[in-house]
């Protein structure tokens, strides 16, 4: 079974394509996030033994990099998307203070309740009524984690396969391209990159 993902490149290669088209203020607002990220996974790994923050890290350098995504607030948002519910650096209200209300807003829907106080599907319906910026999130971190599913257990990576097809595919794809605009283009290319890692196993 083929690895899809490789780990993303240094801060200073991930922060290049950015310097060249984000404003300085916004740069500093996406290498605060990163810290923030860097710094608030840093005890935590994943099940193959990869440092976590490389997952937030990978679903924010296939939005820039693949994609060719620059937005503020995407960006940030994938980066801090794990925060509220595995880290305790941040709180709601630092992230508004630092980044604003919507990408509050969009971290929050991402953040999963307690297991068994909401379905994937309720929980899916939260991010869907957030925007599309929240769906946005949610889908290039799913395509980050079915393209990470060499190093799970065969049981794992099932379930994950068919909660994919069940819901992100089904629920989340259709909603952002409803969002109509730029929101399309993105919807088809997540739905293509989506459906070729899972191909592959």
């Amino acid at each position: 079974m083929t690895k899809l993902i490789q780990r993303p490149p240094p801060r200073a290669l991930f922060m290049f394509p950015l310097e060249m088209d984000l404003t300085p203020k916004v740069l500093r607002d996406v290498h605060t996030a990163y810290q923030m990220s860097k710094h608030g996974h840093a005890d935590q790994v994943r099940d193959d033994g990869r440092r976590y923050f490389d997952h937030p890290k990978s679903v924010a350098w296939t939005y820039i990099n693949e994609y060719g995504g620059r937005s503020r607030r995407i960006i940030i948002g994938i980066l801090l998307h794990d925060m509220l519910e595995d880290s305790y650096l941040l709180t709601p209200y630092n992230i508004k203070r630092l980044f604003g209300v919507d990408i509050t807003c969009d971290v929050r829907a991402m953040t999963k309740l307690a297991k068994g106080k909401e379905t994937t599907e309720a929980y899916l319906q939260r991010i869907i009524a957030q925007g599309p910026h929240a769906i946005a999130d949610k889908l290039f971190d799913r395509l980050d984690n079915v393209r990470d599913l060499s190093g799970v257990t065969a049981e794992k990576r099932a379930v994950q396969i068919a909660e994919t097809k069940k819901y992100h595919l089904r629920l989340l794809v259709p909603a952002l391209e409803s969002c109509g605009g730029q929101w399309i283009d993105m919807s088809i290319w997540l739905k293509h990159e989506i459906q070729k890692a899972l191909m592959s196993y």
